[in-house]
């Protein structure tokens, strides 16, 4: 038609989150608890646990791995609770986390799209900004105790078609423990498990052709102390002993060869063009904001992600993997079909 309908647009998009934010700021203050919606949102947890966890073997396992790897932090409960205390929740329960921790306050509220600062602030006045601050209750951070032997924990399923194998280390996370490590330790992460050319991959499942796929990850925005873990799963007639013994020695030769300039640079370089792309979602980059600032960190921390990992050295990456692949600090997992055992397992 040749008519420009960008300001009816916008003028739509400004008033629905208008009200998304009265809406949720109602939430926050005047939110109903009755025991009939209480129930009814139990049973959904319940349901949940269910379906996630108690149906899919590798998740059972995973909460067994937490519980062993955390001595002394809350990390070792699972989010969603176990069966029998999700029975006894109660609308007391419900009414008093509520009035404890729903304030604006404690709340992080990231806004993403094309918007106008000063409209977007004066809905944030309007809404949230009407809300009283509540005193809220100290937080204790618990500190994880020194730990004197590695820990192993293997669950057979009759369920499970692919065995798996995943070894996990207590490491630092970007704010907290030997932070220093963080940025080094993902690019290392990269390094190591980077899809095809990642070292682990290359070696186990190309060069030697005993593993179907391996790898490493490292997620180092916990508030606490976080894990840096790798795993495999074996190709068909693959002993896990025998595989598992492979990786050990990949991770030795890391330790005692170090890596080269060339691997540094082609792992940042992926690393950093994943993190341009991810900026075309809208999503994406409100998440990465919303979790950082949650876990303490700033919104300069995240706009100088490229650059921080830009100035990873090889000697740091070197540094970072002598600190953290400490067999003391680790909990091995393995997720095996009835059928199979482990050759020495344990």
């Amino acid at each position: 038609t040749g008519i420009d309908h960008t300001g009816y647009w916008q003028s739509i998009a400004t008033d629905r989150l208008e009200l998304m934010m009265e809406l949720e700021a109602d939430r926050m203050e005047n939110l109903v608890l009755t025991d009939a919606a209480v129930e009814a949102e139990r049973r959904v947890v319940m349901q949940e646990r269910y379906q996630r966890t108690e149906s899919e073997p590798k998740n059972l396992l995973a909460e067994q791995v937490l519980s062993a790897t955390w001595s002394n932090h809350p990390y070792r409960v699972p989010i969603v609770g176990y069966e029998h205390e999700i029975e006894g929740l109660t609308t007391a329960d419900a009414r008093v986390f509520y009035s404890r921790w729903y304030a604006p306050n404690n709340a992080v509220l990231v806004i993403s799209g094309d918007v106008d600062p000063d409209e977007v602030r004066r809905m944030v006045d309007q809404t949230y900004g009407k809300i009283a601050r509540r005193d809220l209750p100290p937080r204790l951070r618990p500190v994880e105790p020194k730990q004197h032997a590695p820990r192993y924990v293997e669950l057979q399923d009759s369920r499970v078609k692919q065995a798996s194998w995943s070894r996990r280390y207590i490491a630092p996370s970007y704010t907290s423990g030997e932070s220093q490590h963080a940025y080094p330790l993902e690019v290392l992460s990269e390094l190591l498990g980077g899809g095809s050319t990642g070292r682990l991959y290359r070696a186990l499942s190309v060069e030697q052709g005993i593993a179907a796929s391996a790898g490493a990850w490292y997620s180092p925005g916990s508030l606490d102390q976080t894990t840096f873990g790798l795993w495999f799963a074996p190709r068909s007639g693959e002993s896990l002993d025998t595989i598992e013994a492979a990786m050990e020695a990949e991770i030795e030769r890391l330790l005692t060869d170090g890596i080269t300039e060339d691997e540094v640079t082609r792992a940042k370089t992926r690393m950093i063009d994943s993190a341009v792309f991810a900026r075309d979602s809208l999503r994406a980059g409100a998440r990465a904001f919303g979790a950082a600032l949650a876990n303490g960190r700033s919104v300069d921390d995240v706009e100088a992600w490229p650059n921080r990992i830009g100035d990873v050295t090889v000697e740091q990456i070197n540094e970072a993997a002598h600190a953290i692949f400490r067999i003391n600090y680790s909990t091995t997992s393995v997720l095996l079909p009835v059928e199979l055992e482990v050759e020495g397992a344990g």
